[in-house]
């Protein structure tokens, strides 16, 4: 009996793209905790050259994500050794390039050595190794990190009802948010841009128990932002990873909605 096509992989293979993804992968058990930004300045100053901050009425957005990357897969089809299946927690602000709206990694908090020297190799990513626990309970999902003696990561709550309509509407500030695809990235002074493409995510409102806001103290940036009580979690997506070019090279691929189409249901 052949073994089941992994979903990432079912959705590279008939999504009829122009060019074969380098990666497919789950991103699964997903927080996103979002800050509106105080400081400007304070963010500006570390974006590659060509790429700005992003804003929504008027405001600009700064976002923690905890996730657990699973399945990965060189071409959808190689399962990475060691590699392939790990939590880590980004954050990441929101900028442009031109007219192309995406996100610049700030940090990378990542649960394996292997993965972290790729990912600074590949994608110019700041990739650090980083113990990251992430869990889900039977209230909600959990993730937690000791960054340091009296530094520690966590955020946790009590999953709420699912949230609907936010991926049909491109001028919320939700879609905002959560449906941002390319990633932008330095390499020394040359700026570099990758695209990934998903279906919508599937969110649910996540009731607040534990929050604080440790990696931002770490990065300097607590003072600059200011949280929203709004936080969201996801049982996640299926992702595709193209390779990281030149900014402003980056092909065409596909419209996002013949991909989600394409999307094989279950």
């Amino acid at each position: 009996m052949l073994a089941p096509i992994p979903p990432a992989r079912r959705l590279a293979m008939r999504s009829g793209l122009a060019r074969p993804p380098l990666f497919t992968v789950g991103w699964h058990d997903a927080i996103f905790e979002h800050y509106r930004v105080l400081d400007e300045d304070a963010l500006r100053s570390r974006l590659p050259t060509g790429v700005e901050l992003d804003h929504h009425e008027g405001a600009a957005y700064l976002s923690v994500v905890s996730f657990r990357m699973h399945d990965m897969r060189l071409r959808g089809r190689w399962r990475l050794p060691v590699a392939h299946t790990y939590p880590q927690i980004n954050v990441r602000v929101y900028a442009r390039a031109g007219d192309r709206a995406g996100v610049f990694f700030l940090r990378n908090l990542v649960s394996s050595r292997i993965a972290t020297t790729f990912g600074r190799w590949l994608y110019g990513m700041p990739y650090r190794y980083q113990r990251v626990e992430l869990g889900d309970g039977d209230a909600g999902p959990w993730c937690r990190a000791r960054l340091g003696p009296a530094l520690r990561h966590a955020v946790a709550g009590i999953r709420g009802p699912r949230l609907t309509g936010h991926e049909h509407d491109p001028d919320s500030l939700l879609f905002f948010l959560v449906e941002r695809y390319p990633l932008y990235s330095r390499r020394g002074a040359a700026s570099y841009e990758a695209q990934m493409l998903h279906p919508p995510w599937a969110l649910h409102q996540l009731e607040v128990v534990e929050r604080t806001h440790a990696i931002l103290e770490q990065l300097g940036l607590r003072g600059a932002v200011e949280p929203l009580d709004a936080v969201h979690c996801s049982p996640g997506v299926d992702v595709l990873i193209w390779p990281a070019v030149p900014l402003g090279r980056m092909p065409a691929l596909v419209a996002s909605e013949s991909l989600f189409a394409a999307r094989a249901p279950g």
